[in-house]
């Protein structure tokens, strides 16, 4: 039971960095492409994230062999600790992308070519009190449903939910990254504006 606890641990910890690293590299290119600073300041601090989950997976690695009781293949152990090595190489090389853009260097033309092909786009949102998203569920801010749009991460201070549960209530002070279809931006703007607008009258 316990070793298959600690097992259970290990494979959050494989499933968080794979999906923290993927976000990265999506925000570093949009960041590039789009030369927003802003989202480039993400990448960092999720870069941040990052390094405290492979400390976490290397330490809880470590324990399982240190534990006598399990039996453990080192061949098993050592492939583990390769695939982790590598989600947190491709974190690094978003981070120097990120790094790019707040040095102000611009994307090469053939490369914001192929970017503007692709039909998704990352978007980042700043809840404030006066947010229509700002107490509400995940859910229950039916991006999907406005907008095409789906939360695939939200920062909240120095913590971090990446592909968050539907029932995570949103606070001021959140700040959502976004993905969906170019076309759907227009309909978010619209969207938070009408939100607004209600709230205000």
């Amino acid at each position: 039971m316990d070793r298959e606890r600690h097992w259970k641990e290990v494979e959050q910890m494989i499933l968080e960095m794979k999906n923290t690293s993927e976000i990265m590299v999506d925000l570093a290119y949009s960041a590039l492409i789009f030369q927003d600073p802003g989202i480039a300041e993400e990448v960092l601090k999720l870069e941040e994230h990052m390094d405290e989950l492979y400390t976490k997976f290397e330490l809880k690695v470590l324990e399982i062999l240190q534990k006598k009781s399990e039996e453990v293949e080192e061949e098993e152990v050592l492939g583990l600790l390769r695939l982790g090595v590598a989600a947190e190489n491709i974190a690094d090389a978003a981070s120097r992308m990120a790094e790019l853009v707040i040095g102000g260097v611009k994307a090469h033309p053939v490369l914001r070519y192929a970017i503007e092909e692709t039909e998704e786009t990352i978007m980042k949102i700043e809840v404030d009190e006066r947010s229509p998203f700002a107490g509400v569920t995940v859910e229950d801010a039916e991006f999907d449903e406005k907008a095409g749009i789906s939360i695939i991460a939200i920062r909240r201070g120095n913590k971090w939910f990446i592909n968050p549960q539907a029932n995570l209530k949103i606070e001021p002070g959140d700040v959502l990254i976004t993905r969906g279809f170019k076309e759907s931006k227009d309909v978010l703007e619209s969207f938070i504006r009408e939100k607004r607008s209600s709230r205000s009258s």
